[in-house]
């Protein structure tokens, strides 16, 4: 079977069978990045089939095989950046989270795992994850597409740095205060409702 980097490599060349089997491999995670930025279903859709045919379009460009999912997903965050300007879609951000009861099915990043064993505790555990994500919202936009694309998508650090275009101590340490930043808040909050 022909691994991944050897399909890369045929697609560079022009292969359309390999690019074929790269969209299959990548679609439905670049399509939750996508909807983890937009937050719509439909522009999620679009912004990945642009980017697609960007990275077709410009195969000559990438160096290095190894690097294409970095590489593939600064397309991806571009082509949202640049619909989001083209369509003057200013309210739109970006966010870890889709929707709360959605989140645990690979659309978002659930944050309060706990499982939920009653109808009350499933409602106070959605309530929860909404006040998270607008504490999400809050963040510097920078800081929600770290975090989205580390914890949303997986990506290491150096991958986050790369599809950014920022140094890995950037990343770290934009990830460590926007973290610590989410804590403190949550904390307080839980506390103020204890009282």
């Amino acid at each position: 079977m022909v691994d991944m980097r050897q399909k890369v490599q045929l697609f560079q060349k022009g292969d359309q069978g390999a690019f074929r089997a790269l969209v299959e491999w990548m679609q439905d995670e670049a399509f939750r990045a996508a909807y983890l930025w937009s937050r719509d279903r439909t522009t999620a859709q679009d912004i990945v089939q642009i980017a697609f045919l960007k990275a077709w379009e410009k195969r000559s460009n990438l160096r290095n095989p190894a690097l294409f999912k970095s590489w593939f997903y600064r397309i991806l965050l571009n082509s949202y950046r640049d619909l989001v300007r083209n369509k003057s879609h200013s309210e739109q951000t970006f966010g870890l989270c889709a929707d709360p009861v959605t989140s645990n099915h690979g659309h978002g990043i659930l944050l309060f795992s706990a499982p939920s064993r009653s109808p009350e505790e499933a409602m106070v555990h959605r309530e929860r994850q909404m006040e998270l994500d607008t504490l999400i919202m809050a963040l510097p936009e920078l800081d929600r597409q770290i975090l989205a694309l580390r914890y949303g998508r997986g990506l290491k650090l150096s991958e986050v740095a790369a599809v950014l275009n920022l140094r890995q101590g950037t990343v770290r340490s934009r990830v460590h205060r926007a973290l610590k930043h989410l804590r403190s808040t949550l904390t307080a909050q839980l506390s103020d409702e204890g009282r």
